[in-house]
Parts: C-alpha cells; sequence; structure tokens
C-alpha cells in the first residue's frame, strides 16, 4: 500500500488571504517560498502528494468552483515546473452548515484519497496549519504535523514552514 502527505492549502502551500477573506483569483495566489522544492523532495521519496482543502467560499458564493479548480490547476503546474508534482487535489466546497464528510475536521476527504490512492493512512501525514487539519489526520489515521502556532491540538510534530516539516517526515520514525 502507498503512503501519502495530505497538505493543506492555505497557510501551507500559499499565503493567507487575510482574516475573513479568501484567495478570490489567481493573481492573488501566492506559493510560499520552498514550497515546490519540499514537494518534489516528498516525491522523491515515493510519497503521493495530496492536497486537502476546505473551500467554504464556494458555498458562500464568494469565489466560484471554476475559479477554485482554475487555481488548483496553476498549482500544479508552478509545482510541476519546479520539478514536482501533486497526485490529486481534493477540495470540500461546503459551508459549516452542511451536512457532509468531507468538511474537515471530519475525514472524508482523507478517507476518498486511501481509496483512490491505495494509502495505508498509518504510514501517511496530514500537514495543516489550523486544528481542523490536525484533527482530521487523527481521525483518519494519519500523523500529523502542524505548521505555525496550532492551538488547541496535539499535533505529532511542529514545524514554521512546509519545508520544515518534510523534515520531521523524513527525520521521524
Amino acid at each position: 500500500m502507498a503512503r501519502a502527505v495530505f497538505l493543506d492549502r492555505d497557510g501551507v502551500i500559499n499565503r493567507r488571504a487575510p482574516e475573513g477573506h479568501y484567495i478570490n483569483s489567481l493573481a492573488e495566489f501566492k506559493i510560499l517560498p520552498g514550497v515546490t522544492e519540499a514537494i518534489s523532495r516528498l516525491n522523491g521519496s515515493g510519497f503521493v502528494v495530496l492536497v486537502a482543502t476546505n473551500q467554504r467560499c464556494i458555498a458562500r458564493g464568494i469565489v466560484p468552483a471554476e475559479v477554485v479548480a482554475q487555481i488548483h490547476a496553476t498549482l500544479r503546474q508552478q509545482v510541476e515546473h519546479g520539478g514536482g508534482r501533486i497526485d490529486g487535489v481534493y477540495v470540500c466546497p461546503h459551508d459549516y452548515g452542511d451536512v457532509c464528510n468531507c468538511r474537515k475536521p471530519k475525514p472524508g476527504m482523507l478517507l476518498q484519497a486511501a481509496k483512490d490512492f491505495g494509502l495505508d493512512l498509518s504510514q501517511c501525514w496530514m500537514v495543516g496549519d489550523c486544528a481542523t487539519d490536525i484533527e482530521a489526520g487523527h481521525s483518519a489515521g494519519c500523523r500529523t504535523v502542524a505548521i505555525g502556532a496550532v492551538k488547541g491540538v496535539n499535533a505529532d510534530f511542529r514545524a514554521a514552514t512546509l519545508a520544515e516539516a518534510v523534515e520531521q517526515i523524513f527525520t521521524k520514525p
């Protein structure tokens, strides 16, 4: 069975929008330094790399699903240009009150990816910058790395950046 690293998008892969705002366009989407290199390192070590992102801006009608899809296509192209590969992108388009199994902290996106890619979730990692990311990882049976000052959760490890998180993944048993 394969192993994977799940990455949250905003705050892990790209700069977060200011509080209360969303990444509305390609012009606002800025990949953080070291991300493409970190993803390439994961690929080179045999990890499937997947993005699992809550995008309630779709349900709220703030950002059309087509724009979110364009952002993800651009993300994949930029990572490929840097020598890496994102194997899949999983998006929860639902709002808080919607009944779904995919909105983190629920593990639905991770469980679906496990089916799609034949993953052994006990050998997988969830890297995120919010409590909901870490909770989803734990619920799915993954190990976790919290990026930044995630409060209220007990991640397996903490890191300042994705590059640092990849170091943790490579050096921790």
